[in-house]
């Protein structure tokens, strides 16, 4: 309506210019305003798509942790491309999803650590390709070979170390 009286007072030449820049000014405002709001609303929606779609891909990592998982077939579970998944991943969650999955195979290694399971058949099961490729990431995670965790787990520290391991896992994602 504004831009029909705007456009009517140009036409007949009568008003004041000031009157006439500031109305165009104010619609041009309004329409501005109007386009933030769209593109506010789709950004919600482009993210709660994304969120939905990265937890397709993290209860999928945590139900079969030891899988061979690939970007390609993370992201045909995201309904995502492999390139657009991992930027979104490591936007979102804050970490690859190689680490992610990574996390995921350590922690499932874990309790059979402690418990005192072969250490070869802990990290085939696990989904690592071999025992040492499993303590060097083990390491790199938790600062101490799978053996020696085991020797300071039998001085009472194997309940520390759980809760450490259960609070990195419940950690709110900042989204």
């Amino acid at each position: 309506m504004l831009r029909n009286l705007l456009g009517a007072r140009l036409l007949r030449g009568d008003g004041d210019a000031l009157e006439q820049e500031d109305a165009a000014l104010y619609l041009l405002a309004l329409s501005l305003r109007a386009l933030r709001s769209e593109a506010t609303t789709q950004r919600s929606a482009t993210r709660a798509r994304r969120a939905r779609a990265l937890e397709r891909v993290k209860e999928a990592v945590a139900l079969a942790p030891a899988e061979k998982w690939s970007v390609a077939r993370l992201a045909q579970i995201a309904h995502l491309s492999p390139f657009h998944l991992c930027h979104v991943f490591r936007q979102m969650v804050g970490t690859s999803i190689y680490d992610y999955v990574l996390q995921a195979r350590l922690a499932q290694a874990l309790d059979a650590v402690l418990d005192g399971a072969d250490l070869t058949e802990v990290a085939l099961d696990a989904g690592f390709a071999s025992h040492s490729h499993f303590t060097a990431r083990f390491r790199g995670f938790f600062g101490c070979t799978p053996a020696a965790l085991r020797q300071r787990a039998a001085a009472g520290r194997a309940r520390e170390i759980r809760k450490i391991l259960t609070a990195r896992r419940s950690a709110p994602v900042l989204v």
